[in-house]
């Protein structure tokens, strides 16, 4: 081999050793970057994706009523700001659902009172006829004397029950549950509604007079003047011919595992005891695709002006309250049923 060559052949291999050390060095530096870009994507995701999916899933929250705090876990300035922010509008939207659900409940409370009012006029003119006959007559017969003292007092009792029962559901008291005899209270509510049932609307109640359930009197009063109107207003603006009518039913019963009722809570897990409550109407029913969403805050399917659609969601929380369950579907001969599971007394 010539020098030439030997020195050709050393260039070479000069050449290779340094092509091989840059492409080590290439691979190194692609590495340190490749490692590099997953940390900054690690810290990206812990800074701004993490955050951002929290407040997302609270936002879902929020949309179905929950109002949620948000706790953003993050040093970055502009989402801590972000989230005070989205706590204040919650806190904002908080008290004014609050302040709706009062109005909504003195809107109640303004149904109840002006069929009280009706109702406290019967004992009152009762009270004022014994009272003029014992006035004006005074060699009235002792017996009859007895009967019209006796009937003032019976009078006199009945208007205090009946505002006894205004005032227990407007105060606000706290959660007394006690024995509640269901008939009692489904013919005591639609007593006092009935100067505002349409005309044309059959009311027909089948309830045992031995059922009771266990529950706070003026809430569970309160759940069943929602519904009834609720129902009133649906088939008020139904036109079935005058062939209008609002079944309420009960019976007793035990949960079973599949019935047909909503996903269970409190007492209306299987096995319990409890009392079925229907409130079946042959109104227009409610759009299959909305029957998930009636019991939701502030829906409704009124026109606008009509209703804040706050009276089923505060009969769903009474029931819940309660450890009962509620439901919804539409029958299929037509019209809207809702289903009431109470823990029986």
């Amino acid at each position: 081999m010539t020098v030439g060559e030997r020195l050709a052949l050393l260039e070479r291999q000069s050449l290779n050793t340094a092509l091989a050390a840059h492409q080590r060095n290439l691979l190194v530096s692609l590495a340190v970057v490749a490692a590099l870009l997953m940390l900054t994507g690690v810290l990206l995701a812990r800074q701004v994706t993490r955050p951002l999916r929290a407040m997302e899933t609270r936002m879902k929250a929020v949309a179905s009523g929950q109002l949620t705090r948000l706790a953003l876990d993050s040093p970055e300035r502009e989402f801590v700001s972000l989230a005070a922010a989205f706590n204040h509008v919650l806190d904002e939207l908080e008290r004014r659902q609050h302040t709706l659900l009062r109005a909504e409940k003195l809107a109640s409370l303004g149904t109840l009172l002006s069929g009280v009012a009706h109702e406290l006029n019967n004992p009152l003119s009762n009270i004022s006829s014994s009272a003029q006959i014992l006035r004006e007559d005074a060699s009235i017969d002792p017996t009859f004397h007895q009967q019209l003292i006796e009937d003032i007092d019976t009078e006199t009792l009945r208007a205090r029950r009946i505002v006894r029962s205004l005032l227990d559901y407007a105060g606000d008291r706290e959660f007394k549950p006690a024995a509640v005899p269901l008939v009692e209270l489904v013919v005591e509510t639609l007593r006092f509604l009935k100067s505002k049932r349409p005309p044309g609307v059959e009311m027909h109640v089948e309830i045992p007079p031995d059922l009771a359930v266990m529950g706070d009197r003026p809430r569970l009063q309160q759940a069943l003047l929602n519904l009834i109107v609720n129902a009133w207003d649906a088939m008020s603006e139904a036109d079935n011919h005058g062939g209008n009518e609002l079944a309420i039913s009960a019976r007793a019963s035990v949960v079973g595992d599949v019935d047909g009722y909503p996903a269970p809570a409190g007492q209306c897990r299987p096995g319990a005891k409890v009392i079925d409550l229907c409130l079946a109407d042959s109104g227009p029913g409610i759009p299959p695709e909305l029957l998930t969403r009636v019991f939701d805050p502030f829906f409704t399917t009124k026109a606008v002006g009509h209703g804040s659609g706050l009276g089923l969601f505060i009969t769903y929380e009474i029931i819940e309250e309660h450890g009962g369950c509620i439901g919804v579907a539409n029958r299929p001969e037509g019209g809207a049923e809702f289903r009431i599971r109470l823990p029986s007394a």
